[in-house]
């Protein structure tokens, strides 16, 4: 299954979260989630086979969900077999 087919089945479940999903040694997210990433970490958005996205370095992980726990922002991370989520509500203000 292609990462964005993964995204899409995702963001149904979750809507107001910012859906990260784990590719080798990156984190990357898409569509309207990228570009709230992109607000906050400043990492390049970029546009593959049509669809917006924005990928950042495992090594950034903490870096991350520390910053967007601090926000309070909604985000589902999705890394190998293990899913890690965690609520909180101002996902629709950074959007």
């Amino acid at each position: 299954m292609k990462l964005i087919e993964i995204y899409n089945i995702n963001k149904e479940k979750y809507d107001k979260y910012i859906i990260i999903i784990r590719c080798g040694y990156f984190y990357e997210t898409y569509g309207e989630e990228a570009y709230i990433i992109h607000k906050i970490f400043g990492y390049k958005i970029k546009e593959v086979s049509g669809s917006i996205r924005v990928g950042f370095p495992i090594n950034s992980y903490n870096k991350v969900t520390n910053k967007l726990n601090k926000l309070k922002i909604n985000y589902f991370i999705i890394n190998e077999n293990t899913k890690v989520k965690f609520k909180e509500n101002n996902y629709s203000k950074y959007l």
